[in-house]
């Protein structure tokens, strides 16, 4: 009660969730060492009763390629109120671009996909070795259309995330499918320190 509201607001701006709970209000923090902390059930929502007709929001597809680790793939609607709906989730490793796009394009039927909202990890577009073709030519190849680079950031995403899962502080503005699992996981597991898993690098 003696510190200046405006110097609690400014600790409070620039410092990690869990960090504030524990250290500042003394709270005990389940999850003290997971990256997304925000999280919690009100942003798990069941497609047979909430978001019906999401379909027709606008979609974004976002991929993060893995050469040795998994390939990560989300589905994401914004609704005409800005929330983020996190549909579908497409998860696997051991395949080439092509069984990927064939998997991405069945996904995509029936949702508001546009060619310029497919957006690919960074890495996926630099050349390796002595082949002329990235990965980002292989899916342009296959899928027909050029995938967008992702923010190269990786604080600023995970900023972004934190961010929407927390919302306004009474509704989140992330709402993930009770059935994309991987999503789930990735979001209650990840710790700091931890590699990321290919689904929430290709969510952020």
């Amino acid at each position: 009660p003696k510190i200046n509201p405006e110097e609690i607001e400014a600790i409070k701006s620039s410092t990690r969730d869990d960090v504030w709970r524990q250290e500042y209000m003394a709270e005990v923090v389940e999850f003290s060492g997971i990256v997304y902390g925000e999280l919690n059930n009100a942003s798990v929502y069941d497609s047979s009763i909430s978001f019906i007709g999401h379909e027709n929001y606008p979609c974004v597809v976002g991929i993060d390629w893995g050469r040795w680790d998994p390939t990560g793939v989300v589905w994401l609607h914004v609704a005409p109120s800005g929330e983020v709906i996190v549909s579908k989730e497409h998860v696997h490793g051991d395949w080439d671009t092509r069984r990927h796009s064939e998997v991405i394009q069945m996904y995509s039927k029936g949702r508001n996909t546009e060619p310029g909202n497919y957006v690919l990890d960074r890495s996926a577009f630099r050349l390796e070795g002595a082949s002329p073709v990235s990965i980002a030519d292989e899916f342009r190849e296959q899928l027909g259309w050029t995938m967008q680079r992702s923010e190269k950031d990786l604080n600023v995403g995970i900023d972004l995330m934190k961010r929407f899962l927390r919302g306004n502080g009474e509704k989140p503005w992330l709402y993930i499918s009770a059935g994309c699992t991987e999503v789930l996981d990735g979001l209650r597991s990840w710790e700091n320190g931890c590699h990321e898993p290919d689904v929430l690098a290709a969510l952020r």
